[in-house]
């Protein structure tokens, strides 16, 4: 499935006339213009880099418990405690009608961390919030493993998954520069193709991952 989602960009960036000043994903995701204009250059764009950046925030080694350090103290801060901010990601995630996504975010305006549901393919970059973590709600990410039970994959997800020296790193350069390089896949239109050699290279690990996801 991203390999249409990297070949529809493709295609639609060489037929557009929308994308000058753009080139990489974010930039793509973050132009209000393309956004309303070529919706589905938008929603194509934001998949290929939701989807690279969700399996950046699993571990293929295994993963789970608790974070530490500035990430734990920040969730503390801003959600009470981490049982708190499980139990909001676990029900927003839940609320999600159809296909989405939820993330913990950072916005560098109010400097806290939020839990955001979007729809569709939409990304909290285009309201300028930093993402430092999700979980794909698509029925395709669970549906193998768990049919309707999506609280087991969520729960599976925070118990055996999540990847919590990815998910600090990118806090804590939210917290200064925004967004890191590691996350933002600064690709050129000309070198879009590559985020394809990227998916293969971590064709492993994703199945690595999908074993985990069905341990009991």
């Amino acid at each position: 499935m991203l390999y249409r989602y990297i070949d529809t960009v493709n295609q639609l960036i060489n037929s557009s006339g929308d994308t000058k000043g753009c080139d990489s994903l974010v930039q793509i995701i973050k132009n209000n213009k393309i956004r309303q204009t070529n919706p589905s250059l938008y929603n194509n764009a934001a998949q290929c880099w939701n989807h690279n950046f969700y399996w950046k925030c699993m571990s293929g080694s295994g993963g789970g418990g608790e974070p530490t350090g500035l990430l734990a103290k920040t969730i503390t801060r801003d959600f009470g405690s981490f049982d708190n901010f499980r139990k909001e990601m676990e029900s927003t995630s839940m609320k999600a009608f159809g296909s989405g996504w939820t993330w913990l975010g950072y916005n560098k305006q109010t400097k806290k961390l939020e839990v955001i549901l979007t729809s569709g393919g939409d990304n909290p970059l285009s309201d300028n919030i930093i993402p430092i973590l999700t979980i794909d709600m698509w029925e395709h990410a669970y549906y193998l493993d768990y049919q309707e039970r999506r609280s087991e994959y969520i729960a599976g997800f925070f118990d055996r998954l999540v990847n919590w020296n990815f998910v600090q790193k990118n806090l804590k350069h939210a917290m200064n520069k925004g967004l890191i390089p590691e996350a933002m896949h600064q690709v050129s239109h000309k070198g879009l193709p590559l985020v394809a050699a990227l998916v293969s290279a971590n064709w492993a690990k994703h199945k690595t991952i999908h074993m985990l996801f069905r341990q009991s």
